[in-house]
């Protein structure tokens, strides 16, 4: 791995370079050079390395204790059901009314008594 520093060369004997995890979030320029056995050097190619800061979410809490779980409950393959007989149901009649056997009283209507003189 290494450490980037502005304006410090990076040397190494491999094409590969292990980036630093350490970048800052932000645009980061690099020049390479390719030097051959000979000490022949390229010409230096730049780029720009864009470095963003990814929030990365906590993993889902793991269950340790046991789910505990009811057996299934058995059903028949081929289930019966209770029968019981049908009553029939008669209709009931309404109870008769019996006939009015008084009459009601009927209260005259008071008339005030005159006074006499």
């Amino acid at each position: 791995m290494v450490a980037f520093v502005i304006g410090q060369p990076v040397t190494t004997k491999v094409p590969q370079v292990t980036v630093d995890a350490g970048l800052k979030p932000g645009a980061h320029r690099f020049r390479l050079v390719v030097t051959d056995e000979q000490g022949l050097q390229s010409v230096a190619d730049e780029f720009v390395v864009q470095v963003r800061e990814v929030i990365v979410a906590p993993p889902p809490p793991v269950l340790t204790d046991p789910i505990v779980t009811r057996p299934p409950i058995p059903f028949p393959s081929n289930p019966t059901l209770p029968v019981s007989p049908i009553v029939p149901v008669r209709p009931i009649s309404p109870l008769p009314t019996p006939p009015l056997t008084t009459r009601p009283s009927v209260i005259p209507p008071r008339r005030p008594r005159s006074k006499k003189p």
